[in-house]
C-alpha cells in the first residue's frame, strides 16, 4: 500500500466519522430531546433521619397500584428529614413515553440521512470522498437503529436491515467495477 492510498483511507474514515458527528449534533442542536427534569423538576434527596424519624407506613395495596401504573412513590419531608406524606409520581413514565417517542424519530431521521448520503456517495467521483461519504451514511443507520431498537418493531428491524443491506449491495457491484475499469 503506497503512501496515497493511506492518506485516502484516513480522509475517507475522517470524513465517515466527521460526518456522523455532525449528524449527531445538528439533530441534538434543532431536535432536542425530552430532559428528566421537564418533567420531574429537581427532586432533592432526604435521608431520613432514623434516629428521630418513624419510617411512614405505605399502604401496599397503594404501592402496588403506583408500581403497575409506572410510577414511583414520592415523599414528602419535614424540617426534620421525616417523611411526612407519601403519593404517586408518574413524572417517569411519562418522560419514558416521550423518549421513546422521540428515539423513534431520530431513529427516522438518521436513516433518511444515513440512506441519502449512502446514494449521493455513489455520484462522488473522488474515491476518499466517496468511500467517506459512504462510510458516514453507514454509521449513521448503525447509529440511528441501535439508539431506537428496543423502540422500533421486528418487522420495520427486518425490512430496514433488509433494505440497507440491498442498497449496500448495490453500491458494491456498481461502484467496485468503475474503481476497477479505472486501475486497468
Amino acid at each position: 500500500m503506497n503512501t496515497s492510498n493511506i492518506k485516502n483511507w484516513f480522509l475517507a474514515i475522517g470524513i465517515g466519522i466527521i460526518f456522523v458527528l455532525f449528524v449527531f449534533y445538528g439533530v441534538q442542536t434543532f431536535y432536542p430531546g425530552p430532559e428528566y427534569e421537564d418533567f420531574c423538576g429537581e427532586r432533592p434527596f432526604f435521608p431520613v433521619n432514623k434516629e428521630v424519624c418513624e419510617p411512614l407506613d405505605v399502604d401496599p395495596v397503594f404501592q402496588e397500584q403506583c408500581f403497575s401504573s409506572g410510577g414511583m412513590l414520592d415523599y414528602e419531608y419535614d424540617a426534620e428529614g421525616c417523611q411526612q406524606s407519601v403519593s404517586c409520581n408518574t413524572c417517569s413514565a411519562d418522560f419514558d413515553t416521550q423518549r421513546d417517542n422521540y428515539n423513534k424519530n431520530i431513529f427516522f431521521i438518521f436513516v433518511i440521512v444515513g440512506i441519502a448520503v449512502l446514494i449521493g456517495g455513489m455520484f462522488v467521483a473522488e474515491v476518499s470522498v466517496s468511500s467517506g461519504l459512504l462510510l458516514g451514511g453507514i454509521l449513521t443507520i448503525i447509529i440511528g437503529t441501535l439508539r431506537s431498537w428496543s423502540e422500533i418493531g421486528d418487522i420495520l428491524r427486518f425490512l430496514l436491515l433488509g433494505l440497507v443491506l440491498v442498497l449496500l449491495i448495490f453500491i458494491g457491484m456498481r461502484k467496485n467495477p468503475l474503481q476497477r475499469n479505472k486501475s486497468k
